[in-house]
């Protein structure tokens, strides 16, 4: 976009664009006098001068003010503006051109001519004002007034040069020193036929009819190099190559094999969960929380031997318990007896096997049939590629013999089995179980605090509540003691012979004549 020298003018800056996604427009940015920097001609960029803020204007677009100190400098200017946190950079080329040579470009004409009014020629004024005079002396029938002809009368000397019958007379001219001679004529003769033109010539047919041919027949050498010997068309062998290859590629699209692979990433994903960590829920973090599990001082044998004696006394509540544990763990290790952690490490094996060795190596052979193609001059590289696309053609048809889709769909079928039905992403990824397996291996709440809630209950069990019984027993029988004097003489109903009733005597038997009352 061209710009007027020294002139204040508005221009619209854009598209500013979410820095996030490169696509959503940013429509209420503030866009300050700081952030919009200005590059003259390639120098330093700097703020621009005028003082006014960009205001949006539609679609991610904003108005911006420059004013006649921000277009002083004819030639490249480069406006830009970068809000980091917000939006993608945007920079703006400008052409600033002097006022004259804009106004003759841009300024209305009303006779639509563009001005191309000569001030000077060679930077001389005075020469275009002698133009401009010459210009207006012209005449139509003798040219530029400015410039006399001849005084002298036609055919005179001095006079215009005329002949009889209408044209140039030069009659004169033809016994002049430099007319055509006979002599001049027999010298050209010599230099053309006297070693001179007809070397040259002779050079050229050399040129023609060896030196050139045998260029050609080097060349064609060359191109046989490259298709092969007569009547052998090499392109047309690997054409054929390509074909098989295609239709090997082609295949492997029919079987949808990226959507193979798309489904056994989400697997992984499901099956690493949302959080996943590497240095905290893979399967050798977690096999480390098993191994706790395992320990014979306070894991699971411990528990087991704690909860043997416990369910002596209790034979409810912990057998409850246990089996609800049991669930969890057939949830971790599927049906009983196997173990799914033990089937995701050989697939992980099988994995790391690929990435670190068959990868590799065929990436080595491709480098190798590379070389092979970029191998040194002279060497029928055609050849040599016919040779790789073969190896390539029998590799892919290896690898549809080798069944590449069933093979992905067994990985998947493996995939979904370690996933159980009902899988949760969220609730039975690694993440998840990793953070039960932390809450086993838990000091506070997990196998240790067990353990030890194990061994406070043995005490009780086997210490604390039988001494408890003990003394109830004792303090029964004591009461019983008491409650064999109890005597019913009516059903349900305790016999009792009052003789004190607030620390005083009775007297009477409540029968009539003999109330009770008072002693």
């Amino acid at each position: 976009m061209d710009l007027k020298a020294n002139t204040a003018v508005d221009v619209l800056i854009g598209p500013f664009v979410d820095a996030t996604d490169g696509n959503t427009t940013e429509d209420a940015l503030t866009l300050t006098q700081a952030e919009i920097k200005l590059s003259k001609n390639g120098q330093a960029l700097t703020q621009k001068n005028d003082a006014t803020s960009a205001t949006f204007d539609d679609d991610g677009y904003y108005n911006c003010e420059l004013d006649a100190t921000d277009t002083n400098t004819e030639g490249n200017l480069v406006l830009i503006v970068h809000q980091s946190a917000n939006a993608l950079p945007v920079r703006h080329e400008f052409n600033v051109l002097s006022e004259a040579a804009w106004d003759s470009l841009y300024a209305a004409k009303d006779t639509g001519f563009m001005d191309v009014n000569v001030k000077a020629v060679s930077e001389d004024e005075t020469a275009a004002n002698n133009l401009e005079t010459a210009c207006d002396n012209y005449s139509a029938t003798r040219g530029l007034s400015g410039t006399a002809l001849p005084a002298a009368a036609a055919d005179a000397a001095g006079g215009l040069p005329i002949s009889d019958l209408g044209e140039l007379d030069l009659d004169t001219q033809l016994a002049a020193t430099n007319e055509v001679t006979a002599a001049r004529m027999g010298a050209l003769t010599d230099w053309i036929n006297g070693g001179r033109l007809d070397l040259l010539l002779d050079a050229i047919e050399t040129d023609t009819s060896t030196t050139i041919p045998g260029t050609i027949t080097t060349a064609q050498n060359d191109l046989d190099i490259i298709t092969g010997a007569s009547g052998v068309n090499l392109l047309t062998a690997t054409q054929a190559s390509i074909d098989a290859i295609e239709a090997d590629t082609s295949e492997l699209q029919a079987d949808d094999t990226p959507t193979t692979l798309a489904a056994i990433i989400t697997d992984l994903d499901d099956v690493k969960g949302t959080g996943f960590v590497k240095d905290t829920h893979s399967l050798v973090d977690i096999e480390a929380y098993v191994d706790i599990l395992d320990d014979g001082t306070s894991g699971n044998a411990k528990i087991a031997t704690d909860a043997a004696a416990i369910l002596v006394d209790t034979a409810t509540t912990i057998p409850g318990t246990i089996t609800t544990a049991q669930n969890d763990l057939d949830i971790i290790t599927g049906a009983s007896g196997v173990n799914l952690l033990t089937a995701t490490q050989a697939s992980i094996d099988a994995i790391e096997v690929d990435t670190s060795t068959t990868i590799p190596g065929t990436i080595t052979t491709a480098q190798n049939d590379l070389d092979i193609i970029t191998g040194a001059s002279g060497v029928n590289l055609l050849t040599a590629t016919q040779a790789s696309i073969d190896a390539i053609e029998a590799d892919t048809s290896e690898l549809q013999a080798d069944d590449t889709p069933t093979t992905l769909a067994a990985i998947i079928t493996d995939l979904d089995d370690i996933k159980g039905t009902g899988f949760v992403k969220d609730t039975h990824s690694l993440v998840d179980i990793e953070a039960y397996v932390d809450i086993l291996d838990d000091g506070t709440s997990g196998n240790a605090k067990i353990a030890t809630d194990a061994a406070a209950i043995l005490v009780d069990t086997g210490t604390t509540i039988p001494g408890t019984i003990t003394t109830i027993d004792t303090e029964v029988g004591e009461i019983k003691t008491v409650t064999d004097k109890l005597q019913f003489t009516a059903t349900n109903y305790v016999q009792v012979d009052l003789q004190y009733l607030n620390a005083i005597e009775l007297t009477g038997d409540g029968t009539s004549g003999t109330e009770w009352g008072p002693a």
